[in-house]
């Protein structure tokens, strides 16, 4: 099963002189077990699309289906979508709640019908998932560092077991480390048979994760297709707002130069090209 969206075109304040077209006419499908990113600066629409994938916003034009459920105003189909896609929030401030990390993590399984002698274990797991020691059960959300915030936030929506994750701009804020830690942590979601959905304007850790990649800019696709697809595009020029890689921007130096190396995003595959010519010449 899957995530459909058909020419999905989304407005705010229509009919005022604020009136704004945030998408436009967007296209895209995505799978459980997959990895879709959706890359674009500031303003390119990608929090918008978001939030139309577990009907925070419902389509006022074209559709979002989730596994055959269609977002609709008022419809019975929209609980069932909120309960297949959790969103993660660019600021965990926006999503946390509750008095303690226990309640926090434990709000939506309940809400969804984990039994109390079954939740604490749930919370438990959960919390160890993202590496949140248990220690910090009866702590105050609010009282903890910005990186503890986003992985509290990550496990309130991995407790109620989502088939797809949609984590808006995750990496804002991390260091290198911090940004390591958390792709591979989706990553582990991936393999379960999750599929993510990763809204970021950090090209480089799109290319480096994705199946797929979708570029928006002033709410309308650039382009969409696997990494391959996307550097092709980015040789052929830039795309305004978004920072080119600097390992692939040094390839296609390189390659105006007359060395044979790929176009890649990939400091080991551009260092292994250069090593075998080194050799040979």
């Amino acid at each position: 099963m899957s995530i459909i969206i058909k020419n999905l075109t989304h407005t705010y304040h229509p009919s005022t002189p604020l009136e704004t077209v945030a998408l436009e006419g967007i296209n895209l499908t995505t799978e459980k077990g997959q990895w879709l990113s959706i890359v674009g600066h500031t303003g390119s629409g990608k929090s918008t699309l978001a939030q139309h994938l577990n009907a925070l916003i419902v389509p006022e034009k074209g559709e979002v289906i989730v596994e055959g459920f269609v977002s609709r105003p008022k419809s019975q189909d929209l609980r069932k979508i909120r309960r297949l896609v959790g969103l993660v929030f660019q600021y965990p401030e926006q999503q946390l709640f509750a008095e303690t990390v226990f309640d926090e993590v434990a709000f939506a399984p309940r809400n969804w019908g984990v039994s109390e002698e079954d939740l604490e274990k749930v919370v438990n797991e959960t919390l160890l998932e993202v590496g949140i020691p248990l220690d910090f059960l009866d702590r105050n959300p609010f009282q903890l560092s910005g990186g503890e915030k986003r992985r509290i936030a990550l496990a309130s929506v991995l407790a109620a077991e989502p088939a797809y994750l949609v984590l808006d701009e995750p990496t804002a804020g991390l260091d290198a480390t911090g940004r390591k830690d958390l792709i591979k942590l989706l990553s582990k979601q991936k393999k379960k048979g999750r599929g993510i959905i990763f809204v970021t304007h950090d090209l480089e850790t799109a290319l480096m994760s994705s199946d797929s990649i979708l570029v928006l800019e002033g709410g309308r696709e650039v382009v969409q297709g696997a990494p391959g697809k996307i550097i092709e595009e980015l040789s052929r020029g830039a795309i305004r707002g978004l920072r080119m890689p600097e390992v692939l921007e040094l390839a296609m130096c390189l390659e105006q130069k007359g060395w044979a190396v790929p176009l890649t995003w990939s400091h080991y595959d551009l260092f292994e090209s250069l090593k075998k010519q080194v050799r040979l010449s």
